[in-house]
């Protein structure tokens, strides 16, 4: 008695895992099939093997890789495929056969050996997958009535082929469950080994993810530093901030082979956002405390010269919109306008009392509870202490995620809580120009931002706020803020 074991497979390419696109590159969608391909391979090795493979154009090249027969996927949707491709291995003398899908992480030889054993009393057998769906299905005689008239990729598809089955008086036997990996929160319970996983922020440029109601799992999906090791910085910088008890501690720094990520684990901390009603005071400790760690020999990177390396920032990030054919022109004048401003303030200047910042605070960066702390240093260099506060007071930075925009006053009683906590007084000189480059910093990355959502035609929230930032009225009143 002979048995076969068909793998149903989409050929890697850049079309592999879009579902994953928000989480992996290209490449590493692209990696992930094969390894996963791959793992499967080796598993069903000792068998005979038969590969169903689609697209067309690929195949010729493709099926060179391994030393099995190998068929194209014939039919107009999945079911047809199945059919067709278990059908084939029948019409081959099969006595048994077993079909299974490529992105599943949890097959063993002992479910193979299930299967075919169990198909000695039951007209067909089944895996079923977390997600509704199933990773295996086997047979003796092709039945093309549980393949028909069926709705794939949804959470039905294992209740429909029961109900079939039943329909059609066939006996089967339900196998253990097996897991897939086609969306972000199923790599991430292949990583973590654990069912309990929640995605609790998606930023730009990173997603965290909680992991069992106990630790975090961050991912850098890019980089605004241009880092081609941009999560082993951000782990760089936790570790050394660990020291001032105001960050969260950082536990791992990870590398997934079958999906290519290096990921960090950092601790869980509960609280609520920032209040900019009632909660400054503990914003100037915490940055204190941030602040008054020795710099000395610390492998960060260093803004020099900072005005000159922010103002190249906003040039760069304003030349999107600026080259770009819909932009208004009324706009690109004001906002080039403010940029000749703060340029005649003058870009030279030398690092003073340097010290590690955040160069992107906001109220969300702050987890305010028993315990209070500053979260998210995805962008951390060494710079100036005035930077960052600067950064935390400016209008565009607090008018973002709520209406708050600060007077003189406000700011003068932040800064004296926090020279009252710190080894080293704000200049207040140079905390006014930090300010008002801070400004620009806000503006000209909502130029940037607003040609991207408009060419992705995006919208939501976060598109809105860009809007407004760049309406004639916000603008010209960013402008007397700066001349003030």
């Amino acid at each position: 008695m002979s048995n076969a074991i068909i793998l149903m497979t989409k050929i890697p390419s850049e079309n592999s895992k879009t579902r994953l696109s928000s989480l992996l590159s290209k490449n590493q969608r692209i990696k992930l099939s094969e390894n996963l391909i791959d793992k499967n391979m080796k598993l069903i090795q000792n068998h005979d093997v038969i590969l169903s493979l689609t697209p067309d154009d690929l195949f010729e090249d493709y099926k060179k890789n391994f030393d099995c027969e190998s068929i194209k996927q014939i039919g107009k949707d999945i079911g047809e495929r199945m059919y067709n491709s278990i059908s084939f291995a029948i019409s081959k003398g099969y006595d048994k056969v077993i079909l299974i899908g490529s992105d599943i992480y949890d097959f063993d030889e002992k479910i193979f050996e299930d299967a075919f054993e169990k198909l000695d009393d039951a007209d067909v057998v089944f895996s079923p997958t977390e997600d509704g769906g199933y990773s295996l299905i086997g047979m003796k005689s092709s039945h093309k009535s549980i393949f028909e008239n069926k709705k794939y990729s949804n959470s039905h598809v294992e209740n429909d082929l029961e109900n079939s089955l039943i329909e059609n008086n066939l006996t089967y036997f339900k196998l253990r469950q097996t897991h897939d990996i086609d969306t972000d929160i199923d790599l991430i319970k292949y990583i973590s080994k654990s069912k309990n996983v929640t995605l609790i922020g998606k930023g730009e440029y990173n997603s965290n993810y909680l992991i069992d109601n106990d630790y975090l799992i961050r991912i850098a999906r890019g980089s605004q530093m241009h880092l081609d090791n941009q999560i082993q910085y951000e782990y760089n910088a936790l570790k050394f901030l660990e020291k001032s008890t105001a960050t969260p501690k950082v536990y791992d720094l990870k590398f997934d082979e079958l999906s290519d990520i290096t990921y960090l684990t950092e601790e869980y901390l509960l609280g609520r956002d920032l209040d900019y009603s009632k909660d400054l005071d503990t914003a100037a400790y915490l940055l204190s405390k941030v602040h008054s760690l020795d710099v000395t020999n610390a492998d960060f990177i260093k803004a020099d010269n900072p005005f000159e390396m922010m103002y190249s920032e906003f040039t760069e990030m304003f030349s999107h919109y600026k080259n770009w054919s819909k932009k208004s022109i009324a706009t690109e004048q004001k906002i080039s306008y403010m940029l000749d401003y703060i340029k005649n303030l003058g870009l030279d200047s030398d690092l003073e009392n340097p010290c590690m910042i955040n160069t992107e605070l906001n109220n969300k960066n702050f987890i305010i509870g028993e315990k209070s702390y500053i979260i998210d240093w995805e962008k951390p260099i060494i710079g100036e202490r005035e930077q960052d506060l600067a950064h935390f007071l400016a209008p565009t930075t607090t008018f973002w995620k709520t209406d708050v925009i600060f007077d003189k006053k406000i700011m003068d009683k932040f800064l004296d809580e926090y020279d009252k906590n710190s080894n080293v007084k704000v200049n207040r000189t140079k905390f006014s120009k930090y300010l008002v480059f801070t400004c620009l910093r806000g503006i000209t990355w909502c130029s940037m931002a607003y040609v991207q959502y408009v060419e992705e035609k995006k919208n939501g929230f976060t598109f809105e706020k860009i809007k407004s930032y760049l309406t004639d009225e916000f603008l010209d009143m960013i402008m007397e803020f700066i001349k003030k």
